[in-house]
């Protein structure tokens, strides 16, 4: 990896808090829907497919084959599960490196933004959940397939399949190659046909998915469509602000447009600074367009604002918001300074991912502790971390005395 003006001593330095916050999800245990994929994995292997406890079937081999080598692997040990699941994030933040650096040629820049999303506090639900998984796996091949597009290479309609048979919300991948085909100067012929047929791809999956009675999203939450704007606004906001106190719902609910303002007023300081000082949007408008068009899956689930329930949805949307700000903080900054607050604030993000994690790690003791003493009626959740949401039988048959 080239990384102008970055020696691989550097390298290892910033990354060595980015792994320290991280090797915190290796000692997480299994909560909630991990006992019911396990115990399906266990007891009908590969072809048990995976879904709700309610039934709904989710067409996902990509994601169940990953579960069933690590079963192979580590058995019913959570910590190398969590393995698996580190190693994706750190691909997908990898996959961002060279995304950011197809988009804009700059590797000083594009370590930044690959550097940001390893540490982003909203990934703390993919990262530490067993069953978040899926979204680490399909993020990886849709962002994978992007750069691959970019030069036209028929190899991006294999990763966008295989993308899709991780977890359906990559549907939008063509979308996505639609967009960063703006910014490339080889935009052809083959460039085109490759979009159609990705088209033409997700379409007939969905149709499949839609004419079989499959769910489409494994989200919660469902919100209407009169609520779009406000759910836009929610996923705008918690990308890079992290969960807020529980304090803060009383006055939430008390002043319901209050991150709707602050939300606006960082959207029109943007725009000032950036009209003021005369910057190229284009390149701004690359990234910044993906972010919205990756939402499109999940506009419709609601993400918590004041813990990490649904975090999940936001992994690909991550990808193209550190991208779009990395690109606008190196153009108004300047290198040096641009540099220094993005390490900033993935280092701050790390602190704040770290807490998350802490929570999921309490979620796994009490999901043991409720095995070893069984209760009647199991809490759901630990400070949005889940416990037994799901999966309570499961778990006191695979591991009940």
């Amino acid at each position: 990896m080239r990384t102008e003006g970055l020696s691989p001593l550097s390298v290892c330095v910033l990354l060595a808090p980015a792994l320290l916050v991280l090797a915190g999800t290796l000692s997480v245990g299994f909560v909630s829907d991990d006992f019911y994929l396990i115990h399906r994995i266990v007891n009908e292997g590969f072809f048990s497919g995976w879904g709700g406890p309610g039934g709904d079937m989710y067409f996902r081999p990509v994601t169940v084959l990953s579960y069933c080598a690590d079963y192979a692997v580590y058995g019913l040990r959570p910590l190398g599960w969590h393995l698996t699941n580190l190693l994706w994030h750190m691909t997908c933040s990898l996959l961002v490196f060279l995304l950011a650096r197809a988009l804009r040629g700059s590797d000083w820049e594009a370590f930044c933004a690959g550097y940001l999303f390893l540490l982003l506090a909203c990934h703390s639900e993919s990262a530490a959940w067993v069953s978040g998984r899926s979204d680490l796996i399909a993020t990886a091949f849709c962002l994978a397939s992007l750069p691959v597009f970019l030069k036209g290479s028929p190899w991006a309609l294999i990763l966008f399949a295989a993308g899709l048979l991780a977890k359906e919300s990559v549907l939008v991948t063509p979308a996505l190659w639609a967009v960063a085909g703006m910014h490339s100067p080889n935009r052809n012929a083959r460039s085109r046909l490759l979009i159609s047929l990705g088209a033409l791809l997700a379409v007939v999956y969905a149709a499949a998915r839609i004419l079989t009675s499959t769910n489409v999203s494994d989200g919660v939450g469902n919100v209407s469509l009169p609520e779009v704007p406000e759910n836009l606004v929610r996923y705008s906001f918690r990308v890079f602000v992290p969960p807020l106190s529980e304090a803060a719902r009383p006055f939430l609910a008390r002043y319901p447009f209050a991150v709707p303002l602050f939300l606006a007023a960082a959207v029109v300081t943007a725009a000032f600074i950036t009209i003021r000082r005369a910057l190229p949007v284009r390149k701004l408008a690359v990234p910044t367009l993906a972010f919205f068009v990756s939402l499109a899956p999940v506009i419709f689930l609601k993400v918590s604002l004041v813990d990490t329930r649904s975090e999940r949805f936001l992994y690909l949307p991550g990808a193209f918001a550190v991208t779009a700000l990395a690109e606008w903080v190196f153009q108004v900054f300047g290198k040096r300074t641009a540099t220094i607050l993005l390490i900033a604030l993935a280092l701050v993000q790390g602190a704040f991912l770290h807490g998350s994690v802490t929570n999921w790690r309490r979620a796994g003791e009490i999901c043991s502790e409720l095995i070893r003493e069984p209760v009647s009626n199991p809490p759901d959740t630990y400070r949005g971390a889940y416990v037994f949401r799901n999966g309570y039988r499961e778990a006191l048959t695979l591991f009940g005395e």
